[in-house]
């Protein structure tokens, strides 16, 4: 999960695409960690947090808390896939806080 080529674009060319790609890896990586434990603390009896991404749970993938849902983030720019994504946090029960 961060394909190189794909993520990230405006770094290159001062990093290569997979340069770019184990860069979006390593932030996207200290953010789930960060949002786990966060989360772990704060949310107790809050409904699970759900991951959208292309990635899924493959080995190549990064780890992601077994208690946290993995659904595809799908098409469309930026904002359509965060209407999607708020839309099913409220299905989910979540509210803003």
């Amino acid at each position: 999960m961060p394909v190189p080529g794909s993520v990230k674009t405006r770094l290159v060319p001062r990093l290569s695409p997979a340069g770019a790609a184990a860069l979006c890896r390593a932030m996207t990586e200290d953010l789930l960690e960060r949002l786990a434990v966060g989360f772990r603390e704060r949310t107790a009896g809050a409904p699970a947090l759900e991951l959208r991404c292309d990635g899924g749970r493959e080995p190549a993938s990064l780890e992601i808390p077994p208690e946290w849902k993995v659904e595809p983030q799908g098409s469309g720019n930026l904002g359509e896939r965060l209407v999607r994504a708020a839309r099913a946090a409220a299905r989910m029960g979540w509210k803003r806080w």
